[in-house]
């Protein structure tokens, strides 16, 4: 993270961080203009969509953190499957990851912040046991895709929200659609904007069609479980 710093002008004072981080406490608006809507909206279609919910700045910061870390090899090819299941295949999902943790992403603390609003605004509203959220970084290169799939697994269905934010956009011809699948199966594609967010049952199964451009994401999950694979009752 040193260089990191270095390269993009970031300061390292802890007092700063934390200065930063109760500075976009104050002022977050990441839900505050969007929750009665969210929640009349997922309450009926168990997805929601909104598009500059977040502001350039905060996409291009990430965005450049994003490419530094694909850059230094830090993003690993994404897996399909889960424990003794779980495998690595580009014929399904085509994608690079990069786990985000509290101790990696310091410099940015309104991910938590968006998580952690969105978690409190499930709760609230939709009474569900969301117990955590985990988040990763993702990129699609030229060429890739996710073959239809639903995000609740079988062995460990820990998820119960999914969540989507774009750093870039794909233009209209250029691919990339997230389709989801309504109740009647019917297609309702996505197409991805800088800033755009997409909230949407883990259960409700999509896609991620063919891209012919980089399309990179914010991509993070509400989940019932305090630990991969270990629930709690009630």
């Amino acid at each position: 993270m040193g260089l990191w710093r270095t390269l993009f002008n970031f300061s390292s004072p802890r007092a700063d961080r934390e200065g930063l981080y109760l500075k976009t406490r104050v002022e977050n608006s990441f839900w505050d203009c969007h929750e009665s809507e969210f929640v009349e909206t997922y309450s009926k279609d168990f997805f929601w969509t909104k598009e500059n919910f977040l502001k350039d700045k905060y996409c291009d910061d990430l965005l450049t953190w994003s490419r530094y870390l694909r850059d230094n090899g830090q993003f690993k090819q994404a897996a399909i499957g889960k424990g003794f299941k779980k495998q690595k295949t580009t014929e399904v999902r085509g994608d690079n990851i990069f786990w985000i943790n509290e101790e990696n992403s310091r410099d940015f603390p309104w991910i938590h912040l968006i998580y952690d609003g969105l978690m409190q605004i499930a709760k609230k509203n939709f009474y569900l046991p969301i117990k955590r959220f985990e988040s990763h970084l993702a990129v699609y290169d030229k060429g890739s895709f996710y073959l239809r799939h639903q995000d609740l697994h079988n062995e460990k269905p820990g998820r119960l929200v999914s969540c989507v934010i774009y750093l870039t956009t794909c233009e209209s011809g250029q691919g990339g659609d997230l389709v989801l699948y309504d109740e009647e199966l019917r297609p309702i594609k996505i197409r991805p904007e800088k800033g755009r967010i997409v909230v949407f049952d883990s259960s409700i199964e999509h896609e991620v069609l063919k891209t012919d451009v980089e399309r990179w994401s914010l991509t993070g999950w509400l989940r019932s479980d305090l630990h991969p694979g270990i629930r709690l009752l009630g």
